[in-house]
């Protein structure tokens, strides 16, 4: 790693967070990586990209309400407030958050998608905050699983199984998000992040078309003869 991509890094992880759901008795149900992609240095408020797990299991289906399960962001100045989940969606596999703080907060910048090949960095917070990068590229694999067509894969080695933590370009874009474990990192393209987005401004909802395909790539070249 060259030191440009070690300040790039550091610049990105100012906006990685550690988010967590926790029972009415403390015991946490799940930790996972939040990524701020807004702040109003006016209302003192911050908007945060997440994960679904925060509201649904492992197999999806949405956690008991009178558990009462209370999620909270912890911030870089060691303190932790409690967020509002504004919506979450278990097909795509995030969800969006918004927190009050007076702490300023520096928002991602986000990108337009990643693409076969492409050279990545991946950032996580573990349940103590600290910072994982790990460093890999985009598979040229398609695991169409449980219809998640939109799904790609990334080759790096990491012990952290966290996940929603932001997948970033040379340039310190995010590009994507880590969303599963398969056991090949899952990557959702932020391109669909910001069109789910886009979907909950304008209608209060998020659709996803259900087709029951598998789809996959095909890769086609073209030779020119004169």
């Amino acid at each position: 790693m060259s030191l440009d991509d070690r300040d790039m890094i550091l610049d990105v992880a100012c906006s990685v967070v550690n988010v967590s759901a926790t029972e009415p008795d403390g015991n946490v149900v799940v930790y996972c990586t939040g990524i701020i992609t807004e702040y109003d240095e006016v209302g003192k408020c911050a908007k945060v990209l997440s994960s679904s797990s925060i509201m649904c299991s492992e197999e999806g289906k949405l956690r008991d309400p009178n558990q009462k399960v209370k999620v909270s962001v912890h911030l870089s100045n060691d303190t932790v407030v409690e967020a509002r989940v504004l919506f979450f969606n278990d097909h795509y596999g995030v969800s969006f958050l918004d927190i009050n703080t007076e702490f300023p907060l520096v928002p991602a910048t986000l990108g337009s998608k990643p693409y076969y090949g492409q050279n990545v960095f991946v950032l996580d917070r573990d349940d103590e905050y600290a910072l994982v990068v790990s460093h890999g590229s985009i598979l040229y694999l398609e695991k169409p699983l449980f219809e998640r067509n939109h799904y790609m894969f990334a080759s790096y080695n990491s012990s952290l199984t966290c996940i929603c933590g932001p997948v970033i370009d040379n340039n310190g874009e995010v590009i994507g998000l880590i969303t599963s474990h398969l056991p090949q990192s899952a990557i959702l393209s932020i391109s669909i992040v910001k069109k789910c987005i886009q979907m909950w401004n304008k209608f209060g909802r998020i659709a996803h078309p259900i087709h029951h395909l598998e789809l996959k790539t095909a890769d086609v070249g073209y030779g020119l003869q004169r």
